[in-house]
């Protein structure tokens, strides 16, 4: 069971901006079997710029219902359904955004036509809804407009989900990954659910209760999911198929986890995190108090006996990685 869902907003940043209009389609895996759109009062003015983008303008909202005037059907029409979007993880962390400001967590399994349509679907030169639309002759009615974008959402998805089908022989193999089907079976599924979607560091036992690994994301439910359908290398598959047990540590920032993942990876040295560093990562960030007393982050080779603070396979990756806290702090 699915809920499509497209929203319109105040700009493009879900911690500052808000929600102008919602559409919700759901969906049993065959056929639209309910749907809700509505204009959302973000109480705030939208900018000229996004009224030329998407038609929806300060007076049109001026009546809308708030947020939480509709935050309970939104709730009602995604319950026990994966929630599907174009670009996914931008509608969600809007929605979410919105329950977090009335004190609620909302949590749905998650799946991306932009990602499933580069998986089902390879070769064409853009992904995004109206070139993929248009390479497969999908109409869309109001462009930039949540009804109309997720109408053309619902007729992607069940083009990815009848060839989905078609590759899989009938039986639908990508969606059911993405449900976690692969794993331990001595892991409690149910704590998944429990992990935040924040800055932190995480750690994986296997069944006698051995630390395996340790890693650390900017977004440990993100992270973490990755890890449990992971089917990209015998190596992630084998570490995916020994996790009996999950914990994490929410740390506030991406710095904070880099550090902390390096100091707890050399006072645990987790097996998976030894291997790692064997295969092929040779880059490193490292850190170090100069001569003035401050501590400094650089990047560089990995040398013998070095312990970076995290491992990266190329040079440009490692900068990379390096420039994006430094911007962040």
């Amino acid at each position: 069971m699915y809920a499509i869902v497209d929203i319109e907003t105040t700009g493009g940043s879900s911690r500052i901006e808000k929600i102008t209009e919602i559409a919700i389609f759901q969906h049993d895996g065959e056929k639209i079997t309910g749907e809700f759109t509505t204009l959302v009062n973000p109480e705030r003015n939208i900018p000229y710029f996004i009224t030329s983008l998407t038609g929806i303008t300060n007076e049109m909202v001026e009546n809308a219902p708030r947020f939480f005037e509709v935050a309970k059907t939104v709730i009602d029409l995604t319950e026990g359904r994966t929630l599907v979007a174009h670009n996914a993880s931008f509608d969600y962390s809007f929605i979410r955004q919105e329950f977090k400001s009335l004190g609620y967590n909302f949590k749905r399994s998650l799946l991306d036509t932009v990602t499933l349509g580069r998986k089902l679907i390879p070769g064409h030169r853009s992904y995004s809804l109206g070139n993929i639309c248009k390479d497969l002759d999908i109409t869309i009615t109001g462009r930039h407009r949540a009804a109309g974008d997720a109408l053309a959402t619902v007729k992607l998805f069940e083009i990815l989900m009848a060839k989905d089908r078609e590759t899989s022989g009938g039986a639908s193999v990508l969606f059911r990954n993405t449900r976690l089907s692969k794993l331990n079976p001595n892991l409690d599924i149910s704590k998944i659910d429990l992990i935040p979607d924040e800055p932190g560091i995480y750690y994986f036992y296997n069944e006698k209760g051995d630390l395996i690994y340790i890693g650390k994301s900017r977004n440990l439910l993100q992270r973490i999911r990755t890890h449990l359908s992971n089917n990209t290398t015998n190596r992630a598959m084998e570490m995916r198929d020994l996790i009996a047990d999950i914990d994490w540590e929410v740390t506030g920032s991406e710095l904070i986890a880099l550090l902390r993942e390096s100091s707890e990876i050399k006072k645990n040295k987790p097996v998976y995190n030894r291997a790692q560093r064997r295969t092929g990562f040779q880059w490193g960030i490292f850190s170090f108090t100069d001569s003035n007393g401050y501590f400094n982050f650089n990047y560089g080779q990995i040398d013998g006996d070095d312990n970076p603070l995290s491992v990266f396979t190329s040079k440009e990756r490692a900068k990379s990685m390096l420039s994006s806290l430094v911007e962040k702090i």
